[in-house]
């Protein structure tokens, strides 16, 4: 597990890349369309790539790094659960498994008007999705520009920290913030990162940086 969270440090925070994130992510109204898909397209596993490319481009967040969440809460919505509707703990819905008292938070943080049942369509889950984890990257790292910012002449001491705060914000995703940022997060959100991670790692692998 070690060689995969050192892959995804250096494909996000070595690469020297810097770009602003956006400063006031707005909802879906007015969000132009992402570019169509690539031909070698699997009919499951890239199904929301529009939209997950879509919102990763408004919320600041890589679209692998939401591809992997959407691959760990409902294995790219085949689960039973997403597919005959049903809630999950905390009245889970979607693709992104958000509980009723999230999405009541972000849809007024971004200021929407989508209804907690609308987490079943996809887009609007992956939009919502992002926009949480926008928030918990910015709680977690003080810094909005996160994924976008060039680490690459940081010392190895703040390459570590910024690595930290990587596994942070993937698992605040699971945990919440508070608890991740308190250190009382379970044994289960442990193994929800190292899925993410197997996940981020399939994914760029077969995809890359499209």
């Amino acid at each position: 597990m070690e060689i995969v969270i050192a892959a995804i440090i250096g494909y996000f925070l070595l690469a020297g890349k810097s770009k602003a994130s956006p400063d006031t992510p707005t909802p879906s109204q007015n969000i132009p369309d992402a570019p169509p898909p690539p031909v070698d397209y699997h009919p499951i596993k890239d199904r929301f790539d529009i939209a997950i490319k879509k919102f990763a481009s408004v919320y600041g967040i890589p679209w692998q790094v939401i591809k992997a969440h959407i691959a760990v809460e409902s294995d790219y919505g085949t689960t039973p659960q997403v597919m005959e509707r049903k809630l999950g703990s905390g009245n889970k819905r979607g693709i992104l498994g958000m509980t009723e008292n999230t999405f009541l938070a972000i849809n007024k943080m971004i200021g929407g008007n989508f209804k907690p049942d609308d987490l079943w369509k996809p887009e609007v889950s992956i939009e919502l999705g992002a926009a949480l984890m926008r928030s918990n990257t910015i709680a977690i790292s003080k810094d909005k520009d996160f994924f976008n910012r060039d680490f690459s002449n940081f010392t190895e001491l703040q390459k570590k920290l910024q690595q930290e705060n990587l596994i942070r914000i993937i698992m605040s995703y699971n945990a919440g913030v508070g608890a991740v940022q308190k250190g009382t997060y379970s044994q289960g959100t442990k193994d929800y990162f190292n899925s993410w991670a197997n996940a981020f790692r399939e994914i760029t692998e077969r995809q890359g940086a499209m």
